[in-house]
């Protein structure tokens, strides 16, 4: 791994992880059998990750006969020829590639019907070769054999079709099998088996490995790193993901209850469990303390406690009461001592048990009190203590080690409690009658916190640009890049089939999303008047206009005159590039709601063969306004993104702006 910084934000490279792989070679391989592998002279694709751990040369896979020699394989070395495949004494394809030591390649091989191969490396064309010979062979097909080579494999597919050149790319850029069209996949092995069993995920073919087992694993979530700064970037680079680091509530004092060093006091109600890592109590026993001291004082303003309370046995049949407390304080002392105190006390009475919040200010622990709403049963609860304000604190139970199921609150104010520096548990009996025992483990305190999140990795887009840099290219008037307020301007009126698009470097997956935000300055329309403005995503640059054939997928707002007063929202999809853009085919109907002069945030979603787009009233994509579906085939090459218009005369007025504009891609939410 490799850490770069831009911008002020540390980049995380993670080009040496894949997905979960095996790691083999000529002692540890894998025997697939002898049916897979039969494409015979049809169309098919063979697609892997490689990573080499040396230069010794390697073979990723084979389908192999050493006497005599025929068949064909999968190899790399560190020479000119670099990745190459081989049809034994028919073809040989070197991709000048080679294998990458510590990282990882995506190796596809790609057969037409007529049979022209091709070899990728990495997303790109490497070379080609022609050969109309049937590679049927009887042999077993198995992965890392012969070269002594150290090879990791992962998601390894074979398609009885010739993926093309974007399939290709868009399979690298993200790293998922179901990015693209599943059409013709035969066989999918993702490698995540912990037995000596490959197991096969589209077909029925799995192989077994011989040799070591066990599966090496990179789950994107476990391997994000740590130990990194607040507000940092990390990119996936075999996908190219990024995630946006907010640092977890930073936890001050923590004991687990493995040992009792941090702890006195434990005589009398209180024992220290080894066992299970807990701190035993039993309030039959009057004016006990246990204290753990944490060396310096709180802040007077903004703390958080938390603690796991369990009570094993919890009964009251005496008028007479028995009280347990658990708190912060300012001194060691029993509860009937003077301190300053904050914290929950739990009552054991005949005429009423309770749950209550409890602070003092020069009085006992028990100074102040106030009842919950819940009554005390023998039950676990997950204890929260939150100081506010200088007067203010709240105590929160929980019943999920989370702490995200609420049992029951309750704030309290008027507190003037400071200088807390012992987290300390008492004990108050006036019967031995009644009956209360239990324990408490797994203490967490963070100072200056009034709440306590955990780190957080948030997906952040593939593409984002608010402030149209120089990537932006267009023709005619259309749009003008309005640099004090980094949006781009448009109006349709200026002139007709024109566009501005960016051109994002690669072409989208079947699963993304493209968001923007969308104003509407002016929407007007009188007689012979026709506007339409298309926002979205384009397999063509600016340079086609909407009535070219063309792939695309785009908000369609029309201003006419047809029937009268027409003005619509629209989805408009169109595939196999046959058509314009324009073309009445690929529209997927009017919206209820009719486009004004407003602020609309606009989410176009693909799925597959089906976009949907989602119009939202607010900045966060969360209030629904509608939505609307539309599916469509063979739509492909998506990698511009703009607007584009057609013009049939300007009488009337179309125009806005259009800014904020996200593309998350290989996903169909953000998370």
């Amino acid at each position: 791994m490799t850490i770069e910084y831009k911008d002020s934000k540390r980049i995380v490279d993670t080009s040496t992880f894949a997905d979960s792989y095996w790691q083999l070679h000529t002692s540890k391989l894998v025997n697939m059998g002898s049916s897979l592998g039969n494409e015979g002279t049809g169309a098919w694709t063979q697609a892997v990750w490689h990573k080499a751990d040396d230069t010794n040369s390697v073979t990723v896979y084979e389908k192999y006969n050493s006497s005599p020699d025929n068949g064909f394989f999968l190899a790399g070395t560190q020479g000119s020829a670099g990745y190459y495949w081989v049809d034994y004494g028919v073809l040989q394809i070197n991709s000048g590639v080679s294998p990458t030591v510590g990282g990882w390649d995506h190796i596809v091989v790609t057969r037409s019907s007529g049979g022209a191969f091709t070899i990728y490396v990495n997303g790109v064309s490497r070379a080609t070769g022609t050969s109309t010979s049937d590679i049927d062979l009887s042999s077993d097909f198995r992965f890392a054999t012969h070269a002594s080579g150290q090879s990791n494999i992962a998601d390894f597919s074979l398609w009885q079709r010739e993926l093309t050149a974007s399939e290709v790319l868009t399979l690298y850029n993200t790293a998922k099998i179901d990015s693209i069209s599943q059409t013709n996949l035969t066989h999918h092995y993702d490698f995540a088996q912990t037995g000596s069993t490959l197991t096969d995920q589209v077909g029925s073919i799995n192989g077994t490995r011989t040799g070591a087992t066990g599966v090496l694993t990179r789950n994107v979530d476990n391997i994000k790193p740590t130990n990194v700064q607040n507000n940092s970037i990390f990119v996936e680079t075999d996908t190219a993901r990024r995630y946006w680091f907010d640092e977890a509530t930073t936890l001050t004092f923590e004991d687990d209850l493995s040992s009792s060093t941090n702890w006195a006091g434990l005589s009398g109600a209180f024992s220290y469990d080894a066992t299970n890592d807990e701190i035993d109590f039993n309030a039959d026993t009057s004016g006990s303390s246990a204290y753990w001291n944490l060396g310096s004082t709180l802040s007077d303003t903004a703390w958080v406690m938390r603690m796991k309370v369990r009570l094993d046995t919890f009964s009251a049949t005496s008028a007479n009461m028995q009280n347990f407390t658990i708190g912060l304080s300012s001194t060691n002392g029993a509860y009937n001592t003077t301190q300053d105190s904050i914290g929950m006390l739990i009552r054991a009475d005949g005429a009423g048990s309770k749950y209550k919040s409890t602070w003092g200010n020069d009085t006992s622990q028990n100074g102040n009190t106030s009842n919950f709403t819940r009554t005390p049963s023998a039950e676990t609860i997950y204890l929260e203590i939150i100081r506010t304000s200088a007067t203010g604190f709240t105590v929160n139970q929980y019943s999920d080690t989370a702490y995200s199921t609420l049992l029951e609150s309750k704030v309290v104010t008027g507190v003037t409690a400071t200088a807390l520096q012992y987290v300390k548990l008492t004990t108050y009996s006036e019967a031995t009658t009644n009956n209360m025992v239990g324990a408490i483990t797994d203490v967490k305190v963070y100072d200056e916190a009034t709440s306590v999140t955990p780190a957080t990795w948030t997906m952040q887009p593939t593409f984002e640009d608010d402030t149209f840099s120089s990537g932006w290219t267009k023709t005619g008037t259309l749009v003008t890049a309005n640099t004090s307020t980094n949006v781009l301007d448009w109006d349709s009126a200026s002139s007709s089939n024109q566009a501005t698009t960016y051109d994002i470097g690669y072409a989208l997956s079947t699963k993304f999303i493209f968001r923007s935000k969308l104003i509407i300055d002016t929407i007007t329309n009188t007689t012979s008047d026709s506007q339409q403005i298309y926002i979205g995503l384009f397999d063509a640059s600016h340079g086609t206009s909407t009535s070219t054939a063309q792939d695309g997928f785009a908000l369609y707002i029309i201003s006419d005159t047809a029937g009268g007063n027409n003005k619509q929202y629209r989805i408009r999809v169109e595939g196999d590039g046959s058509t314009g853009f324009s073309n009445t085919a690929g529209d997927g109907g009017n919206y209820t709601k009719k486009p004004t002069a407003e602020t609309i945030y606009v989410e176009l979603v693909r799925n597959e063969d089906v976009f949907t787009i989602n119009l939202y009233s607010d900045s966060g994509y969360s209030t629904l306004i509608e939505t609307k579906s539309f599916t469509e085939t063979n739509v492909t090459g998506l990698q511009y993104v703009g607007i584009k218009n057609y013009l049939s005369s300007a009488n009337g007025a179309l125009n806005g702006t259009l800014d904020d504009l996200e593309i998350y891609n290989g996903v169909t939410t953000p998370n």
